[in-house]
Parts: structure tokens; C-alpha cells; sequence
């Protein structure tokens, strides 16, 4: 028996394609598993307490150089860091008196952390009696500690040590 072949179903019929969705965010259309987790607590407080203890570290910095500075101990600071340490007088102008640099003369030559001395003569002279003056007061320091003059554009050598001179020619 040979029945004819049984016809094919009628195809069914396609929906009509779906209106586009509303705006939806980009966040609700991920997987619930690729949504980001809430922060911990130590995120927190690294983001928020780093900050604060920099700043709180500043201040507290600020306010002991400012103690220390108000004391006045800055000389005594620097001899514990550097034992050694040179020494540098500036004569400028006209010498109408010694008492200033015989002043700076004596202070360093007892001043133990200083090793050495610069004297940076930018002076055409002045006073003959307070040249004589710095003179006596260097070569009593010169037998103590080495005394170098440096000479600038207008300058007298002062007396005892090494003289050097620069040419600005």
C-alpha cells in the first residue's frame, strides 16, 4: 500500500520583529554576575585615612620646625651633623672700622667645628688703623686655623695666609 506521502506541515508563520526596547542603562543589561561588588571597609579607609594622615603628618612637621626654629638652635643642629665646617667673611665696601670682622675673627677662631677660613675681600681699603687692626687679628688666627682671602673685583690683600685671585678678564 502506497499511500501518498503525507504533506509537509504549513510553515508557521515568523513573529513581526519586537519594537527597540526603551532606554535601558548599561549597567542593567550586564550579567548579575560582571556588576561590580560593594567596597570594603579597609578600601575606605585607605582612600580616606591616607590622605588625612599625610596632611596630619605635614602639620605636625611644620609645627616642630617652627618650635625649633623659634629656639634658635639652628647653629648648634648643624656642628652634630657636620663636624666640620669653614668658615666665610664677606668685607665689602670701604673699611671704616674692624670691630664687625674682628668680631667674625673671633667667633670662629673659637668655634671648634671650624676647621678653616675664607676671607672674600670685595674692598679697595679704608681706615688705616682698622687695616692694621684686621691685619693683627689675622695672623692671630692664621697661626691657629688655615686663613685663604679671596680676592674680588677691588680688593687688598689682607695680610698673612694664602691670597687666591680669580681674573674676570
Amino acid at each position: 500500500m502506497t499511500f501518498p506521502p503525507p504533506d509537509p506541515p504549513p510553515p508557521t508563520p515568523e513573529p513581526p520583529p519586537a519594537a527597540p526596547p526603551a532606554f535601558v542603562p548599561f549597567a542593567a543589561t550586564q550579567p548579575p554576575a560582571a556588576q561590580k561588588k560593594p567596597r570594603s571597609g579597609w578600601f575606605w579607609l585607605a582612600v580616606i585615612g591616607g590622605p588625612v594622615l599625610a596632611f596630619i603628618l605635614l602639620i605636625a612637621g611644620l609645627i616642630a620646625y617652627s618650635i625649633h626654629s623659634l629656639k634658635g638652635d639652628d647653629d648648634d643642629t648643624t656642628a652634630k651633623f657636620n663636624s666640620s665646617q669653614i668658615g666665610v667673611i664677606d668685607v665689602n665696601g670701604v673699611i671704616l672700622t674692624s670691630e664687625t670682622i674682628n668680631e667674625q675673627l673671633r667667633k670662629f677662631d673659637d668655634d671648634s667645628s671650624i676647621k678653616a677660613i675664607i676671607l672674600h675681600i670685595d674692598s679697595p681699603g679704608g681706615s688705616a688703623l682698622a687695616s692694621a687692626q684686621m691685619h693683627r687679628e689675622l695672623e692671630l688666627l692664621a697661626r691657629e686655623k688655615p686663613l685663604v682671602a679671596a680676592m674680588g673685583n677691588v680688593a687688598i690683600p689682607p695680610g698673612p695666609g694664602r691670597t687666591v685671585v680669580y681674573p674676570f678678564w
